[in-house]
Order: structure tokens, then C-alpha cells, then sequence
């Protein structure tokens, strides 16, 4: 969790110390984003890949949130805050039981970002990277299905550490407003990733659920009726985004 703290702290800082420097409408805009959230790598599949414990078994969402750019020399300081939400339902089992799951990842990230041409234009490419710290929760209903209880169960947050890399276009709307197209592809857990059994002294299947549990259960993975998850899982998501910013 320092490590989670520390991170935040960066980005916090970074967007504070952008306020802070950058004072007139030529280099400070921000404003508000939406776009298309797609699961990516283990991220996707089906409720049956849930209940096996190989895949979360979301489908494509939507994302709403807030974009900070600021001019900083060379290049574009980018920061933003960003809400996903995601779902998927179906079959635990073919034509067995029932599974509704729900995921939401709230995303901190500030990075730069580089013009790729010099020439004086309304149109302004450019590519990104930044720092990612995301908080992940969500929520599951069972129901008819073997070794878990009905019911609806939130899953406990969890905060990872990853990277993003972008590319789109600025377009200039005359009057210091700027329309922001992009396309980003986030690795959301490459630092942080655990098992956390929530209730160590009972063996459960329903515990697989109750949390993020990204990494293999190191119980006993080859009781798959009791411990289905044996190897770590990857979240990465790909979006499409919109944002309409305003000079300050």
C-alpha cells in the first residue's frame, strides 16, 4: 500500500504543480471525457471463464470522467481522472446456473504526451504514456450455481499499479476549446497483484470471488471445485475517448 500511496502522491503533485505553473489560456485546459471501456487479455471472456477462475468475464462498458493538458515545454503534461464500468452475464456451467457480474475500476494517471508534427495546424497528433493507479471493485450475483451460495456479494476494492499508452488527435475549436479524440491501451495490474483469502479458515469456493485475486490462489489450486484460480490473471482494458476541454 506505500507503494500505491507514493505513486498517487506523484500524480497528485504532478496535476497541483501543473495549476500551479501554468496560468493563461494557451497552455492550461480541462474538461470532461466519456468513451467505450473493452476488457482486454484476461480481463474479457465469458461468465463460465469467471466461474473457472481463468478470466473476469466482462464485456465492453463505458467510462466517464475529467482531462487536465497543460503545455510544459517540449512537450504536453496530461493528467486525468477516470471511472470504468463494466458487466457481463450468463451460464456458470453450459445450461447450468446463472452469473451476473459487475466491474468497476477508477483510474488515476498523469503522463506526457508528444506532438508528432511542428507545422502550425488545427489537427495536432500526438502519442502518450503515462503512470496508472487504479482502484478495482465490483460485485457478483449467483445463483443455481454448484459450490457457491446464492446471493449478491460485493467484491473487496483493491489498488494496482500499471501503465497506459495513448495516441489521437487535438482539434482546435476556436476560443481557446480544444476536442480531444483518443484511443488508449491500459495495463491496469502489472504491480500489485494477490490472493487474498477473506475467510482463511473456512475452504470456500465463494472466497475466489470476494476479491480482486489476481495471482493464483496458493492454497491448493488443484482442488478446482474449492480453489479454481492456479495461475495469476492480467487486466487490461482498451478505450476509445472523447473530451471537450476549455482554456483557463
Amino acid at each position: 500500500m506505500k507503494n500505491y500511496n507514493f505513486i498517487k502522491a506523484i500524480i497528485i503533485f504532478i496535476l497541483v504543480l501543473t495549476l500551479k505553473s501554468q496560468s493563461n489560456a494557451q497552455n492550461l485546459y480541462i474538461g470532461p471525457t466519456v468513451g467505450i471501456t473493452a476488457p482486454t487479455g484476461d480481463y474479457s471472456g465469458t461468465t463460465m471463464e469467471y466461474y473457472s477462475g481463468t478470466k473476469y468475464g466482462l464485456s465492453t462498458g463505458f467510462n466517464i470522467g475529467a482531462l487536465l493538458k497543460s503545455n510544459i515545454g517540449p512537450f504536453i503534461l496530461r493528467g486525468s481522472a477516470n471511472y470504468s464500468f463494466l458487466n457481463n452475464s450468463g451460464s456458470a456451467e453450459p445450461n447450468d446456473g446463472f452469473i451476473e457480474h459487475k466491474s468497476n475500476i477508477f483510474t488515476l494517471s498523469a503522463g506526457p504526451e508528444f506532438v508528432l508534427t511542428s507545422v502550425p495546424t488545427s489537427i495536432k497528433p500526438y502519442l502518450g504514456a503515462d503512470i496508472l493507479l487504479s482502484f478495482i471493485s465490483g460485485r457478483s450475483t449467483f445463483s443455481s450455481v454448484d459450490f457457491v451460495p446464492d446471493g449478491t456479494f460485493d467484491m473487496q476494492s483493491a489498488a494496482r499499479l500499471g501503465l497506459g499508452f495513448g495516441a489521437g488527435f487535438e482539434y482546435s475549436l476556436g476560443a481557446g476549446n480544444i476536442l480531444d479524440i483518443s484511443i488508449r491501451y491500459n495495463l491496469v495490474n502489472l504491480i500489485g497483484k494477490e490472493f487474498n483469502d477473506v475467510t482463511p479458515s473456512e475452504n470456500r469456493r465463494l472466497d475466489s470471488y470476494l476479491s480482486l485475486n489476481d495471482d493464483r490462489d496458493p492454497v491448493n489450486p488443484n482442488d478446482i471445485n474449492r480453489h479454481p484460480i492456479g495461475s495469476s490473471r492480467s487486466i487490461s482494458t482498451f478505450q476509445f475517448n472523447i473530451s471537450y476541454l476549455f482554456g483557463l
